[in-house]
């Protein structure tokens, strides 16, 4: 019988944030899980997380996002400690760094003044694994809000239900907030059943990393009802967050989509990025961040498999997926 090795270093300290710590307790499950399927046996760990890691870093180019919806394993086990370990964090924090930005938070502060239920409902499309959920959390705990949150996840549960029973496990052992609740919820753009998610009572909806990858399905009907019914059915006021890549047809796409929204974020600095809006010809600056894992210093992860676990390199610099090169673009709308 195999021996069973110890869990990653533990690098949780005082000053660790709420949602490192959620994260810490949910990546570790799920890397027990994988290293059980392999006795324990590391190298064997390693070898098959990194196969998992270049096919979703192959998947994520703009080539490959541009022919169509990618059929990646989500179901197994190695596949969802990659994505959690290399996308859910920068995600998260790349959420939480985009809502904190000076264009961005005012419009939230104000949201939440305006809301006079005292409950902030946010519903995030496409969440993935739950990396929406961390972002939004770690946001509103360390904005000393006061209501209630209520977060609603959507996105397939035939690829992340394993991975969202063990989030709300990891959250319901760090997070002692009774004012705070989680849900997940089955949402396929698609798939005719399941496209018309409940946003009726959203205050803010978020789509992170999301827009890009049903990009190749815009003239889809189906996918068309589902946007139509997203943006007829969201109450006045309701403001839309939309980040991700710096794809330009899905930037454009995007704005297209919320052409009657008003756009908080003009985006004028030089530093941002810029494309042409197809509709009026005209080239139009949208705001950009960068996020350097390494300085999110109250994360505190896994240094000891950080080496271990590196992105593949890549001579395409181009085509290289910026979900790992630390840019992130985005935009404010608002119903």
């Amino acid at each position: 019988m195999a021996q069973s090795n110890p869990g990653p270093v533990n690098q949780v300290e005082d000053d660790q944030c709420l949602v490192g710590k959620i994260i810490d307790r949910w990546v570790c499950d799920k890397r027990q899980e994988c290293l059980e399927k392999v006795d324990h046996k590391k190298e064997c760990f390693c070898k098959q997380v990194q196969n998992a890691l270049d096919k979703m870093f192959r998947a994520h180019k703009y080539d490959s996002l541009e022919e169509g919806i990618q059929d990646m394993e989500y179901e197994d086990p190695f596949f969802q400690f990659g994505y959690m370990y290399k996308h859910s964090m920068f995600s998260a924090r790349s959420l939480t760094n985009i809502i904190q930005s000076p264009e961005v938070v005012e419009k939230f502060k104000i949201q939440v003044r305006n809301n006079g239920t005292g409950t902030i409902n946010v519903a995030c499309l496409g969440g993935g694994p739950g990396s929406d959920v961390l972002g939004v959390l770690d946001y509103f705990t360390k904005d000393g809000f006061e209501g209630k949150l209520v977060i609603h996840l959507y996105d397939r549960q035939d690829k992340w239900g394993p991975c969202w029973e063990s989030l709300k496990t990891a959250i319901n052992a760090e997070l002692h907030d009774d004012r705070v609740t989680v849900s997940f919820h089955d949402f396929d753009v698609t798939t005719a059943d399941k496209n018309k998610p409940d946003i009726e009572n959203a205050d803010i909806i978020t789509m992170h990393f999301f827009m890009e990858e049903v990009y190749s399905e815009r003239e889809n009907p189906t996918v068309m009802e589902c946007f139509d019914n997203i943006i007829q059915k969201a109450k006045p006021g309701t403001l839309f967050l939309y980040s991700g890549m710096y794809m330009y047809q899905a930037i454009d796409w995007v704005h297209q989509l919320l052409n009657n929204c008003k756009i908080l974020t003009p985006g004028t600095e030089l530093t941002n990025r810029s494309y042409r809006d197809s509709r009026t010809k005209v080239t139009e600056w949208i705001p950009s961040i960068k996020v350097d894992l390494k300085q999110e210093g109250d994360l505190k992860l896994f240094d000891d498999i950080k080496e271990e676990l590196k992105i593949p390199n890549s001579t395409e610099d181009f085509k290289v997926s910026q979900r790992y090169n630390g840019e992130v673009v985005y935009r404010l709308y608002q119903k």
